[in-house]
């Protein structure tokens, strides 16, 4: 996977999460904070293709 694609893919997992954190916020029923749950989003997909991904997250 390129670097280009992989920060795309990143950027997507934070833009969507902070769309899931906006509506559980509106519900009053947020649980982790976007920026976080964006991150390990982003690492489980990568870390499907990467022994790196597997290893950040956990």
């Amino acid at each position: 996977m390129s670097l280009l694609k992989t920060s795309l893919l990143a950027f997507a997992c934070l833009l969507l999460s902070q769309t899931v954190y906006a509506a559980e916020n509106w519900k009053g029923k947020a649980q982790i904070p976007p920026f976080e749950a964006g991150l390990m989003t982003g690492f489980a997909i990568y870390g499907s293709s990467t022994n790196w991904g597997v290893l950040a997250s956990g």
